[in-house]
């Protein structure tokens, strides 16, 4: 006699079933092409809920199912207004108290009456709201639609990506995001220009796009907890703005810098107006026209954090002369600097031995340059046919012999390398001379690592 079973998925639990359905829908939305998030995202929980009665009950008894809501203004027609209004009524109301993750887009039209219908509805819901994502172009007056949620108080909201472009002058900035107490992590575009009016106690990471020198200092001046600061300066940072009136203290212990522009008068003001005193990690990239801009931020800036700093990445690109001479100049500060890594093209064997000399002995009466350093990566570095290889072999072994100097008090001495990383295309002379010096082990038992 046959024995029928029913297939294994329809005895799952509803509360398994409810955990993986908010595994289907609660995807970051920001990561998803323009495509999927527009025609996709919105009906998954709908799919979900529509296979049969169990899955249908198992949707609606997890909130979080129904959390993940998507509002495409650009595709809200007057003739579509009740289906979306319908959507959103669903969704909120099947959410129940659970957080909310929220997209608002609005690119490639204007603001329509119409759209204040679709916001209010959402306006009651924004204090549970933990992820939003709000993309909304084209702001020209202060009656526009979707600015009610700009003003909104956020009192729960985790992360936001925001991505504002094209404000007019007469759009008033001072009352957007007014209440962001739990706000961790901030991403996108980053308008505003002043501190007095933001209010983001906990932010630790922020990454900006195309931001200007005043919105890097309001950020700083509004987020006294940021660690993590990633901006690429764009074309409007290079612009002049009025000078920076007071100086700011920031506590960022990570820093990166995407500069491919030349502009070098706000990088000197930003680096005397923003002081890095507790700043570990410093990255500095971008194409080669902005390589001795980003070079002249860490020449000033180096004064003031050169007593943390025990990390950097530095992007000098081609024709690196004048960007050499102020990355040396920044490194002259930097007494606890423990990991160096470079990426140039050292077209002359000047460049190249410059470099080394620097490194390889402290000046008459002076300490040595990095004595902290143990790791120097040169992965991103190549040479020119006349540029002599052997001068990083000679620095290695000068920085190495004056580690292992016991006639020397160690408190003068430098750390001895112990991690290197080749060059693109090392000739083979150098992969054997640093070979040489760095595999065989040490007498105090450190242990190096050379990478090829």
């Amino acid at each position: 006699m046959a024995v029928f079973r029913e297939p294994r998925v329809m005895r799952t639990p509803f509360e398994v079933l409810g955990l993986i359905f908010e595994l289907c829908v609660g995807q970051d939305l920001s990561e998803m092409d323009q495509r999927d998030v527009l025609q996709r995202v919105p009906q998954r929980p709908f799919i979900l809920a529509g296979v049969c009665k169990q899955w249908h009950r198992a949707a609606l008894l997890h909130p979080r199912v129904w959390a993940n809501i998507n509002l495409s203004l650009l595709h809200v027609k007057s003739k579509n207004v009740p289906t979306w209004r319908s959507y959103l009524s669903t969704m909120i109301s099947r959410s129940g108290k659970a957080p909310l993750a929220l997209r608002i887009t609005r690119r490639g039209r204007e603001s329509k009456k119409y759209d204040a219908q679709l916001v209010r509805k959402l306006l009651p819901e924004l204090h549970r709201c933990h992820w939003l994502h709000i993309g909304i172009h084209l702001l020209f007056t202060n009656d526009d639609t979707a600015l009610p949620i700009l003003h909104a108080r956020f009192p729960t909201l985790r992360q936001l990506h925001l991505d504002v472009g094209i404000l007019s002058d007469s759009v008033d900035l001072t009352r957007f995001l007014p209440y962001t107490p739990l706000l961790r992590s901030l991403t996108g575009e980053f308008p505003f220009h002043s501190s007095d009016t933001l209010h983001m106690p906990q932010l630790l990471t922020a990454s900006l796009q195309s931001c200007s020198m005043l919105s890097v200092a309001a950020l700083l001046g509004s987020a006294p907890s940021l660690q993590t600061l990633n901006f690429d300066t764009g074309v409007f940072f290079m612009f002049r703005l009025p000078p920076l009136s007071t100086e700011c203290i920031s506590g960022v212990e990570n820093l990166t810098i995407i500069c491919d522009a030349y502009g070098i008068p706000p990088m000197v003001e930003f680096a005397r107006y923003v002081r890095f005193t507790a700043l570990t990690s410093l990255t500095l990239s971008g194409q080669q026209d902005g390589a001795e801009a980003r070079l002249t931020f860490f020449a000033h800036a180096a004064e003031h954090m050169g007593s943390t700093l025990t990390s950097l990445r530095a992007e000098l690109n081609n024709r690196i002369g004048e960007a050499l001479r102020l990355l040396l100049t920044g490194l002259s500060f930097c007494s606890q600097l423990a990991s160096l890594e470079l990426s140039a093209l050292f077209g002359t064997k000047s460049q190249l031995a410059e470099l080394c000399e620097f490194l390889s002995a402290p000046p008459e009466g002076m300490p040595w340059a990095c004595p902290q350093l143990h790791s120097i990566d040169l992965r991103g570095c190549s040479f020119e046919k006349e540029c002599d290889e052997g001068a990083i072999a000679e620095m290695l072994k000068r920085r190495l012999e004056a580690a292992n100097d016991d006639a020397t008090p160690v408190a003068v001495r430098p750390k001895r390398i112990s991690r290197v990383v080749n060059p693109r295309y090392p000739s083979s002379a150098l992969v054997a001379a640093i070979r040489a010096l760095l595999l065989p082990k040490p007498e105090n038992g450190e242990r190096s690592e050379l990478v090829t």
